[in-house]
């Protein structure tokens, strides 16, 4: 038969098992997160980058890169 310190502390260890195992959750939903907000973050300066050097070409005259195609 169990002792009811050993079914407590069971308990316990199970409960903070739970309570890591959530935190770890919460912290990789984060990083997936964060790095997609970093992907969207330099496409969009990327865009903007793309965007100015048209914008100066247009000023100074030159036709704008946009209408090349970028063949990988």
């Amino acid at each position: 038969m169990m002792r009811l310190k050993d079914v407590f502390s069971a308990v316990l260890k199970k409960f903070r098992y739970s309570i890591y195992e959530e935190r770890n959750n919460d912290i990789e939903k984060i990083l997936e997160e964060s790095e997609q907000r970093h992907i969207e973050h330099k496409a969009w300066v990327i865009r903007m980058e793309r965007d100015l050097e048209e914008s100066e070409a247009v000023t100074q005259g030159r036709k704008p890169k946009s209408h090349l195609t970028v063949v990988k």
